[in-house]
């Protein structure tokens, strides 16, 4: 219904800085400010004024991430139970067994790989909810090729596929950011969801990085996750964080934001208490 426009600085920390627990500087600007997953406390208030200006946490949500220090050995015995170490290499073995016609693994990262890699990936994609429904699907204009080429010739990219014979059913596409190797775009083909392909990958993902000995940190980025939290050996509260001058036209936007996200939250429990959420989530991935 409306777009105001807003000038800001965005300011977002380096993955190793969240991930490691390492304090954060605030930035030095004195105008609007949006913080991307800044670091938070348990105490950090929705609104709060401060030197002339509002700060206002439109949401809260976890970073998670696995420290690659050692071998994946050790990163399996010091982070999984023997009973999960089981279960998880028991459950890849099941979808990699060639005799019972099971799944293959690629990992790509030179850039002759990346044509063949974005043509596979795309493949996945369009099959994906993600894609048909919310346009969130791994790009495929020539601009975006153009960046992946260039992040392999720098050794700053792989990409990790499952294949079902000839069919690719799952990929997870990962650049290497300011430290980081980062979970940027993923999907799989919801025709092969009881191979688990979206566990599978990651393990065989996570085992391939942790020997390759690049970076020091996998990013999960922003975000909850059953998959997220199975994996990863460190979580930090984050939020996103509007700073803005004291005045008339951010008060009012900031009220509008308010009302807006409490009709939607009012919406979901109505939804969640009679049933109807968990039927559209349903409805909507088949």
């Amino acid at each position: 219904m409306a777009r105001p426009r807003l000038k800001v600085v965005v300011r977002e920390p380096s993955s190793e800085a969240i991930l490691s627990n390492r304090e954060v500087p605030f930035p030095p600007e004195s105008g609007a400010l949006l913080l991307r997953s800044w670091p938070l406390e348990a105490e950090t208030p929705r609104f709060r004024l401060e030197g002339g200006r509002l700060h206002y946490l439109t949401q809260r949500y976890p970073r998670y991430g696995v420290a690659l220090g050692g071998t994946f050995e050790a990163y399996l015995q010091n982070h999984f139970s023997a009973k999960s170490r089981s279960t998880l290499r028991r459950k890849v073995r099941a979808a990699l067994d060639a005799e019972q016609g099971g799944l293959r693994f690629q990992c790509c990262h030179r850039p002759e790989e990346v044509d063949d890699y974005l043509r596979a990936a795309a493949m996945v994609s369009e099959r994906t909810y993600q894609e048909r429904l919310l346009d969130a699907g791994l790009p495929r204009d020539e601009a975006f090729r153009q960046t992946t080429r260039a992040l392999a010739e720098a050794g700053r990219w792989w990409g990790f596929l499952l294949w079902h014979g000839q069919r690719p059913v799952s990929y997870l596409y990962t650049p290497w950011q300011e430290g980081a190797w980062r979970y940027a775009w993923l999907g799989y083909d919801p025709e092969y969801a009881r191979w688990s392909c979206g566990t599978v990958l990651q393990w065989l993902a996570l085992e391939e990085l942790f020997r390759g000995n690049v970076a020091d940190w996998f990013d999960f980025t922003e975000g909850e996750g059953d998959h997220k939290r199975l994996f990863a050996t460190n979580r930090r509260e984050c939020g996103t964080v509007w700073i803005l001058p004291v005045g008339m036209r951010s008060m009012t936007l900031v009220g509008l934001h308010r009302l807006l996200e409490g009709l939607s939250s009012g919406l979901k429990r109505l939804a969640a208490w009679g049933g109807v959420a968990a039927r559209l989530r349903r409805w909507v991935r088949r």
